[in-house]
């Protein structure tokens, strides 16, 4: 079900690629002294430093989550009624832990796999496009951070992130590798 609620915010904003942008959506932003930039370098420390607490802090609250699954249920998403909310915020409440602890697991296990010794690591940048879907009117990211070890680049791959009136909150990461030669 964490996968079906995180998926579903995702989804919303995949399908809804129409969407009203500031700026050219073909841009790639670089502004190291950003909130985007200071989230993104959150992201990154919670992996240096092992920092499974600091992962699920990025992660929204359950409340924060509840409040953007109320905005996707103003925006009638098909699917979406408050009973549908009302099970998957009782299931996040149970699950959601269990769930996050998993990925940041799954995430460690993919930068040792592909040789990434933490304590050498330095970042780099974030990389991201903004956008912000018709029905869901809030800004998102997608972007990349890159990190590098002794000459050697990697990157957190399709960082995503919903804006929220705290700042910045974790949807998804698909996956931890070295940047291609």
């Amino acid at each position: 079900m964490y996968k079906q609620i995180t998926v579903l915010i995702v989804a919303l904003m995949i399908l809804n690629y129409n969407y009203a942008q500031t700026g050219n959506s073909d841009s790639i932003h670089k502004n190291m002294n950003s909130k985007e930039e200071a989230f993104a370098r959150q992201v990154f420390e919670a992996f240096k430093n092992n920092d499974e607490a600091l992962y699920a802090n990025l992660q929204p609250t359950n409340e924060e989550y509840k409040a953007l699954l109320q905005l996707v249920l103003a925006a009638k998403v098909e699917g979406i009624t408050q009973q549908k909310i009302d099970e998957m915020m009782e299931w996040r409440k149970k699950e959601a832990p269990e769930r996050m602890k998993s990925d940041f697991n799954k995430f460690q296990h993919q930068a040792d796999s592909c040789g990434i010794t933490w304590a050498d690591a330095v970042y780099q940048n974030y990389d991201w496009q903004e956008m912000y879907p018709k029905e869901f009117h809030q800004k998102y990211l997608y972007g990349t951070v890159w990190f590098a070890i002794n000459g050697v680049r990697y990157m957190i791959e399709d960082l995503q992130a919903v804006e929220i009136p705290t700042g910045y909150k974790l949807q998804k990461i698909y996956r931890i590798r070295k940047a291609e030669e």
